[in-house]
C-alpha cells in the first residue's frame, strides 16, 4: 500500500496494476467523481470550456492486498458506466493514452474509461467503509 500515485504509461504497467489488484476480483466501484477543468469566474467569464475533464475513482475490494484502489484519469476521452455484473478487467495503452475496460461477459462493456493519463494507488483498510472519499476529497488529491 502506498500514498504515492503510480503512473500507468505502458502496457506492462497496466498489466502489473491489474495483477496487483487481483484483476478487481471481489471489488466494487464505490465512487466516481468527474470534474471539468473549465470554470466560470466571478465576473462571468468562461475559462477552459473545451478542456477535457478528469475522473477520480474509488474501488473497494475484499482482497487484503488492495482493500481500496484509487484511480485518477486525466484528460478524459471517454467514460461509460453500467452496473450489475461481475467485473472482468482488461485494458490497453496506446500513444493516445490508457483505456481500461471492465466487462460483464463477452462484448458487454459495463465500464470503460479512456484518458490520456492514468494514475493509481493502493490504500489500506482505513479507506474502506461507508464514507465517500473522492466526492468529498477526503483522500489527498495532490497529484
Amino acid at each position: 500500500m502506498s500514498d504515492q500515485f503510480i503512473v500507468v504509461s505502458t502496457q506492462r504497467a497496466l498489466d502489473k496494476f491489474l495483477e496487483s489488484v487481483n484483476y478487481l476480483h471481489d471489488a466494487l466501484i464505490r465512487e466516481v467523481a468527474v470534474g471539468s477543468r473549465g470554470y466560470v469566474d466571478v465576473a462571468g467569464w468562461m475559462h477552459g470550456d473545451l478542456a477535457p475533464a478528469d475522473a477520480h475513482l474509488i474501488f473497494h475490494s475484499q482482497n487484503p492486498g488492495s482493500p481500496c484502489i484509487e484511480m485518477v484519469f486525466e484528460e478524459l476521452q471517454k467514460i461509460r458506466l453500467q452496473f450489475g455484473e461481475e467485473l472482468d478487467p482488461r485494458g490497453a495503452v496506446t500513444e493516445h493514452g490508457v483505456t481500461l475496460y471492465l466487462t460483464g461477459g463477452p462484448e458487454r462493456e459495463q465500464f470503460l474509461v479512456s484518458a490520456r493519463i492514468m494514475r493509481y494507488r493502493i490504500l489500506g483498510r482505513a479507506f474502506v467503509g461507508r464514507e465517500y472519499r473522492a466526492i468529498t476529497r477526503i483522500v489527498d488529491t495532490d497529484y
